[in-house]
């Protein structure tokens, strides 16, 4: 997300090269992300899909050299980025070698590859009213990739509270599995972890998690933890509302 300003700069940087012939391209997870002016005076639009499981296993066969055995599912590739893919491609890897690392990488991010260690949200009585709206969700995400429901009617989200160590994490990864969507995780401690701390850095890194959702599209979970660590703007001091407001 880029301020009015921001916007302003990039719309008259385009149009300025796009007058003096010279070629502009432009590349980002949400095409309204770019400039406006790029977007209407595009000559070519391209749309770039996740990877099937058959372009994976061709992309195998022409860096090994060798086929794989069998079909490859198409979520083998799901929640992972380009760096992620890459990373599995290691010189004198075999086929099998590729597939492993590919499904490690989608189990550590909360992909299909740890389906079979998880409890079915069907069974997990335990968390009461939100399995209830999890079992409800699912429905949504499959009538809506059928056609049967608009995505603005999709219920959004909910906030789970109970005491540490009940199982919030888990319900995540549970309900990911569930509506058979990536799940992305992080929590307050991460915004900053992943950066300086300083308040722009803060706010690129809590964008960029959104970013990272979208890029998990048409749609995923996204878990952000310990969200209790967001301070009450209406208890809070003069200074940490300069700070977090914002």
């Amino acid at each position: 997300m880029k301020t009015p300003q921001q916007k302003s700069d990039c719309n008259i940087e385009v149009a300025a090269d796009l007058s003096r012939d010279r070629p502009v391209i432009g590349v980002a997870v949400d095409r309204d992300a770019l400039p406006s002016a790029l977007t209407t005076a595009a000559d070519l639009t391209i749309r770039i899909g996740a990877p099937t499981g058959a372009t994976i296993g061709r992309a195998i066969r022409m860096f090994t050299g060798r086929r794989g055995r069998g079909a490859l599912d198409d979520g083998i590739a799901t929640g992972l980025e380009f760096h992620d893919l890459v990373a599995a491609f290691r010189s004198n890897s075999s086929p099998a070698d590729i597939i492993e690392r590919l499904r490690k990488a989608a189990t550590a991010l909360g992909g299909p590859g740890n389906i079979d260690r998880l409890p079915k949200l069907q069974d997990a009585v335990e968390y009461g009213a939100a399995r209830t709206w999890g079992l409800a969700l699912a429905k949504d995400i499959a009538d809506y990739r059928a056609g049967r429901l608009d995505w603005q009617s999709v219920d959004r989200g909910a906030v789970l509270f109970s005491e540490p160590g009940l199982g919030k994490s888990l319900y995540a990864r549970i309900l990911a599995q569930a509506c058979g969507v990536p799940l992305v995780t992080y929590s307050i401690a991460d915004l900053f972890a992943n950066s300086p701390g300083y308040l722009d850095s803060v706010i690129k890194s809590s964008r960029a998690m959104f970013e990272r959702a979208a890029a998990m599209g048409p749609c995923c979970i996204l878990f952000l933890d310990e969200i209790d660590a967001l301070p009450n703007r209406a208890t809070m001091s003069p200074r940490g509302a300069d700070w977090w407001t914002p």
